[in-house]
């Protein structure tokens, strides 16, 4: 179902209006609506802990798409050689150790990474750090074979692991 939409705005310097007319190849549902505003003045961690996994697969794809917006508008210089926590608390699957590891080195709703083939994209630079760089996980006891080849891509990249 494709859904038409217009817009107008009158923000533009010059006083002109501008029209776009476009379409979303799916209509967006209210869910997806829901979960997308809690994405936008974000400033807890970890609250995908608490949703479904169809809520969890939702919600990387609006970090993933909301990261990219971002660094299409800002210069962002990666950092070496830093610290970074994760909170291994919550860390029940693959995808939950990503939005861990995103927030860790992106803050709140942060985005580093959704699989391997991203992660290894991500540490290339573009993302907020390069290697090398340490991630000390905390709280995430006996859990290592969910993530033993997300654990191992970090090391060929140069980064320490600290469980």
């Amino acid at each position: 179902m494709n859904t038409q939409k217009a817009f107008t705005s009158s923000d533009l310097k010059d006083g002109r209006d501008v029209n776009i007319a476009g379409y979303l190849p799916i209509a967006l549902s209210m869910e997806i609506l829901r979960l997308w505003d809690l994405g936008r003045e974000l400033k807890q961690k970890n609250i995908w802990s608490q949703f479904t996994n169809h809520q969890r697969e939702i919600w990387m794809e609006i970090i993933r798409n909301r990261d990219n917006c971002c660094k299409i508008s800002s210069n962002i210089q990666d950092i070496t050689n830093q610290t970074y926590y994760v909170d291994g608390r919550h860390i029940t699957d693959k995808i939950s150790f990503y939005f861990a590891l995103g927030e860790s080195i992106n803050g709140p709703g942060g985005y580093f990474g959704g699989c391997l083939d991203s992660l290894s994209d991500c540490l290339c630079g573009g993302f907020g750090v390069k290697p090398p760089f340490t991630i000390e996980i905390n709280g995430f006891a006996n859990k290592c074979e969910i993530i033993e080849n997300i654990l191992e891509l970090l090391n060929e990249h140069n980064v320490k692991i600290k469980l």
